[in-house]
């Protein structure tokens, strides 16, 4: 049994909606990321990606051994995935999508929980992760009038701490 480092996990996470023909037919590849200062304006605590995108963080971990001596844990990995949409109508149509097909944060909500439950991933080194759904949030307002809604999921599986 391989270990999974959590940008392996990270990294799956965004290759699935990269790969999901849904998410991809209304967004980017180049819009799905991993949280960092080039989408974040940290110090302003806004979100400065051009929508619609997903974005992707860790939010820290919990560990049950499996076995008297660690070598083997179970472990529960929590990520969320925050979905930016923005309209120029205004924050209704930002969340719930606007004339022409144009797809809100709800739709995006929408379409990665039905991507995220009970999925199971692969990650880089072979070790096979499930996922579940934990919940959803408004998290605040970005950049340019963007709305940003995360979606929380688990990612769990047994590693080898050998």
């Amino acid at each position: 049994m391989s270990k999974a480092r959590i940008d392996d996990i990270e990294a799956a996470i965004i290759a699935a909606i990269q790969a999901d023909p849904t998410l991809s037919a209304y967004i980017p590849a180049n819009q799905v990321q991993t949280l960092s200062e080039r989408n974040v304006d940290f110090r302003n605590e806004q979100v400065i990606i051009l929508p619609p995108a997903v974005l992707v963080y860790y939010l820290g971990g919990s560990y049950q051994p499996k076995t008297n001596t660690w070598k083997l844990n179970l472990a529960d990995e929590p990520f969320a995935l925050l979905a930016v949409a923005r309209n120029l109508r205004g924050a209704k149509d930002a969340k719930e999508g606007g004339v022409g097909g144009e797809k809100g944060a709800y739709e995006i909500l929408e379409d990665l929980k039905t991507l995220f439950a009970g999925k199971q991933l692969t990650v880089a080194v072979g070790v096979n992760i499930s996922c579940r759904l934990v919940g959803a949030a408004f998290e605040g307002l970005g950049a340019n009038g963007s709305l940003v809604y995360s979606l929380q999921i688990v990612c769990q599986g047994i590693w080898d701490n050998a």
